[in-house]
């Protein structure tokens, strides 16, 4: 695998942008790191994904004027096991919590899958009006026509989610940073336990809780 780490000293300018891009076709590193960032995190975020295919975070810089980190990775560079998890709230006192056997893949893929069998659950629940918060920024632009899915292997994954929907009369996207997002977190780290395909539901309602015994997909291949 090759690595590649950069002092950028901001990415700000259209002559580094360009210097970057050239360095990456000359290069062809996997992973990148980048150092000294100095910019706006949605900012540094855009420049990578039009690196590369797929991004695991960015640390925001202080103030602007100094510090920040980015790494990034092709999507054929890391595959890992993966889970997700989530939570959906009818109302305060009846809610879900999921826990998803998801298999091999990248990020971008455990976030997207996640996403579209949530909507897939909400639909089944009979829900119809929806508010969507999570912690991956790329998978939130995407739904939100910020940014373009650009990885050919998650296209069909893409226009599944996106056929979803159409299951609600109203839906809507808003990132949330992952320290206010660590339920779905310990949730998804629950799912690791489990197989590809299976699911692990903890229904409560009046403080009731009810555990499901695993489950199939919610029809996976929409």
């Amino acid at each position: 695998m090759k690595f590649v780490s950069l002092n950028c000293r901001g990415l700000e300018s259209t002559r580094k942008k360009l210097a970057l891009k050239r360095m990456m076709e000359v290069l062809s590193p996997e992973v990148i790191l980048l150092q000294e960032t100095m910019g706006p995190e949605l900012e540094v975020e855009t420049s990578l994904t039009s690196l590369l295919l797929q991004y695991s975070f960015t640390v925001q810089s202080a103030i602007g004027h100094f510090g920040g980190l980015a790494i990034g990775w092709k999507k054929t560079s890391i595959q890992c096991t993966n889970s997700g998890g989530a939570c959906l709230y009818l109302n305060q006192s009846h809610f879900f919590q999921i826990s998803l056997g998801l298999g091999t893949g990248t990020n971008n893929y455990a976030e997207l899958m996640t996403l579209k069998l949530l909507l897939c659950f909400a639909n089944e629940r009979n829900c119809r009006q929806l508010q969507v918060y999570g912690d991956s920024m790329v998978v939130i632009n995407w739904m939100n026509k910020i940014q373009k899915c650009r990885t050919a292997s998650l296209d069909a994954l893409f226009e599944e989610t996106t056929h979803s929907l159409s299951f609600f009369e109203s839906i809507s996207f808003t990132h949330v940073y992952r320290e206010r997002n660590k339920e779905a977190d310990r949730l998804s780290k629950k799912g690791l336990t489990l197989q590809w395909g299976e699911w692990k539901i903890l229904e409560t309602q009046d403080s009731k809780a009810t555990e499901y015994p695993h489950r199939p997909f919610i029809n996976p291949s929409l």
